[in-house]
């Protein structure tokens, strides 16, 4: 018997219609699996829409793109909340001082920098080696407000970087600095998920020295820079719990005078007539701030909130102390902060500009005897903009009950910016002593479920959020 299937031209059809789709979805298949994998190359996630920023081409530098912005030389905007260093088995921690933290911390800077370069690579390591060469090493431990990406970091430490580390993308909480059994110097990574990563050097010949003990310790002895203190492994009343980091510091006997904490804006409710907001010296500040033409804005008043229109962009300034601005479709071109015509702008260049903004405010605005540090920075793959946080602190010691400044920055302009205005002045005249740490660990209510990977200090805002005193806080 005769099959003549191929004899009946429908039947042929059909088949050849069937060839083509499969052909077609097996093209599409390899097409995503070889985007996937390209993408994953440059470790950009298509599918999240907010991560640490990624590895890829946007690092690369171009022409006169490494610039430092001179506010960020006055006043560093990522320093670490706590530098401790441990030395043939005795802890110093420097103190909460910024000046002090800031010294100390251009010593260490280049170390930084060059466990983040290219001649170092990065691989996870378990928590269990980790927590053996915190009780049994020599090291230095940096602890940051919160995660900061590894590149970024490198980028903010050394602005002619040319290039980065060798492994996966990492966030870094604490950056532990110490020397192999070769005396090269290397470096372990702890994010707040407590993944530790370890950067060692690629060969012996382009590995450092460790020098940091030796020199810098050595250089502040018998200084009032550093002060004696505690690693949590050395408590008998942490050392017992059993969810508890065996890498957190603490220092006795701290002293803080309590915070005050007032509204710049407050004044905004005394503005009467619309006519006198562009004569008001504190209104012109702000509007300079963010590139207004005062002699093309239109303003008005609703409930105590002074809305500003300039061609697309809207800056409200509110009574309740809170300044937003939104620049959609134009925003303040990055040439305008960073004062230089340039055809593309780096990543270098978003991180001077946003701590250019900043800087533009005067202290009456923003900060008053505090300090602002760049605690987070992020990246938008849908929106294609990078996200700066900032935190308002005291001596480094951040507010935990303060709204945080955010700016959002995308390919050659400030899109957004939110900024609530805090002015921190000290508010009594005698130092208060810091509670005992395991009398706050007591009182904190951590379910023993939940892994302390941290204990920090932090100005803890009253109910009606006009002072703060300093008190230890979990972090889980």
């Amino acid at each position: 018997m005769k099959l003549n299937f191929f004899s009946n031209p429908k039947i042929t059809e059909a088949l050849k219609l069937t060839v083509i789709i499969f052909l077609f979805a097996s093209m599409l298949w390899l097409f995503v699996q070889f985007t996937e994998i390209k993408m994953g190359s440059l470790e950009m996630n298509g599918v999240s829409s907010l991560e640490s920023f990624p590895a890829d081409k946007k690092w690369v530098f171009s022409g006169n793109a490494n610039r430092a912005s001179a506010y960020e030389s006055l006043s560093p905007y990522i320093i670490p909340t706590s530098i401790t260093f441990r030395n043939n088995s005795v802890t110093s921690a420097v103190l909460k001082q910024k000046s002090t933290l800031v010294t100390i911390y251009k010593d260490i800077v280049q170390y930084i920098s060059e466990v983040l370069g290219p001649q170092y690579t990065a691989e996870t390591v378990d928590y269990a080696s980790y927590q053996e060469l915190i009780k049994n090493g020599n090291y230095t431990i940096l602890s940051y407000d919160s995660d900061i990406s590894a590149y970024m970091l490198r980028l903010y430490c050394d602005r002619n970087a040319n290039g980065f580390y060798n492994g996966q993308p990492c966030n870094i909480r604490k950056l532990l600095l110490t020397e192999d059994a070769n005396a090269r110097l290397v470096a372990y990574a702890v994010s707040s998920e407590n993944s530790i990563v370890r950067f060692a050097p690629i060969s012996d010949t382009n590995a450092g020295a460790y020098p940091i003990n030796s020199a810098i310790i050595s250089a502040y002895t018998n200084s009032k820079f550093l002060s004696d203190s505690f690693m949590s492994f050395e408590s008998e009343f942490f050392s017992s719990q059993s969810n508890f980091a065996s890498d957190i510091t603490f220092l006795p006997d701290m002293q803080f005078y309590e915070a005050g904490i007032s509204n710049p804006l407050s004044f905004i409710t005394e503005l009467a007539a619309q006519e006198s907001l562009i004569k008001n010296d504190k209104i012109l500040s702000i509007l300079k701030c963010f590139k207004i033409n005062t002699g093309l804005v239109r303003h008005y008043t609703d409930d105590n909130v002074l809305y500003f229109v300039e061609s697309n962009a809207l800056l409200e300034m509110s009574s309740d102390g809170y300044i937003t601005y939104t620049g959609e479709n134009g925003g303040i071109h990055l040439s305008k902060l960073l004062g230089e015509e340039t055809e593309e702008f780096s990543v270098s260049d978003k991180i001077t500009a946003a701590a250019a903004l900043i800087g533009e405010f005067g202290n009456d605005i923003i900060g008053g005897n505090g300090e602002i540090i760049l605690s987070s920075i992020s990246y938008d793959t849908q929106r294609e903009a990078m996200k700066f946080e900032f935190t308002y602190t005291f001596d480094t010691v951040p507010f935990y009950g303060l709204d945080k400044i955010e700016i959002e920055i995308g390919d050659s302009s400030v899109l957004k910016a939110h900024i609530p205005t805090y002015s921190i002045f000290r508010n009594s005249v005698r130092k208060i002593m810091l509670i005992p740490p395991e009398v706050a660990y007591s009182a904190t209510p951590v379910s023993w479920e939940d892994f302390v990977c941290d204990y920090k200090t932090g100005y803890i805002v009253d109910k009606n959020g006009l002072t703060a005193n300093v008190g230890w806080i979990a972090v889980v």
